[in-house]
């Protein structure tokens, strides 16, 4: 009888655990066309716009509190915005922040950003070109995907990995120099730029990911440098004019072997620095 009295007491107390273990909604407070939560240190992130500015510099202030974050999807989907200033102070930008913005064309990411969430400026087709400040270090998934009108980007030193789908279907990227310091690049990260060239990959990269080049059919040569130890499957499908540079004896060498692909080895091309 005990044993059941201490079962039933467990079941009746259970939602109740679950309740006081639910964090409650944090509270959002309104600042004319800006909906913002403060954060543990007092500052603010902004988590919506909700006005119809094309060209909007964010404050840097919300009601005295310091602007130090861009939420969640706190401008996705503002069709008449056209450029963004972001304010110094402002050290991260969430996931899919800025996403089917289809008009906007320029941004400014000031220095103290460290972190871009995972599809900031996802769909927005009308940007042209963008500088990631050096301060940043993590650049998240489909950052940039299907930003098809996206001719050039500077990846900062800091950052050490090139995320999954980051820079897929950008059609007009012509080239991309991947800083040292980046370990991988990861699936899909370049599938589909069609417009894409040159590609440099510094010596510090080890792993090539699924997909990765998979159809930038414009690709006509890149180099793999001796420390990448694993290339994914159909990494570089769809390149047909490729060819690429490795060194000898080099895993990239026998992949192009066991893949049937045209290779030129890294030291015959010495002579053009004599």
């Amino acid at each position: 009888m005990k044993r059941f009295l201490a079962c039933l007491l467990c079941v009746l107390l259970l939602p109740s655990l679950f309740v006081q273990a639910e964090d409650p909604e944090q509270e959002k407070y309104t600042s004319g066309d800006y909906e913002y939560i403060l954060l543990k240190d007092g500052t603010a992130e902004i988590t919506k716009y909700s006005g119809a500015a094309e060209s909007l510099i964010v404050p840097a202030e919300m009601d005295g509190h310091s602007v130090t974050g861009i939420g969640k999807r706190a401008f996705s989907a503002c069709p008449s915005l056209t450029s963004v200033t972001i304010p110094d102070g402002v050290t991260s930008i969430g996931k899919r922040a800025f996403s089917v913005c289809a008009s906007l064309a320029s941004v400014t990411i000031p220095d103290g950003v460290t972190s871009i969430g995972d599809g900031a400026f996802y769909k927005c087709h009308s940007l042209t070109s963008i500088t990631i400040p050096d301060s940043v270090t993590s650049v998240g998934n489909r950052v940039f995907y299907e930003c098809d009108c996206l001719q050039s980007i500077t990846i900062p030193d800091g950052v050490t990995g090139i995320g999954d789908e980051v820079f897929c279907h950008c059609t007009s990227l012509t080239s991309i120099t991947i800083p040292d310091g980046v370990t991988g690049i990861e699936e899909l990260a370049f599938s589909d730029c069609t417009g894409l060239t040159s590609v440099t990959i510094p010596d510090s990269v080890i792993s090539i990911g699924d997909g990765a080049f998979i159809r930038c059919s414009g690709l006509t040569g890149i180099m793999i440098p001796g420390s990448v130890t694993s290339i994914g499957k159909r990494a570089f499908h769809g390149c047909p004019d490729l060819t690429f540079t490795v060194a000898r004896d080099s895993y990239a060498e026998q992949y192009c072997k066991k893949k049937g692909l045209a290779y030129v080895y890294a030291d015959s091309l010495d002579w053009l620095n004599d």
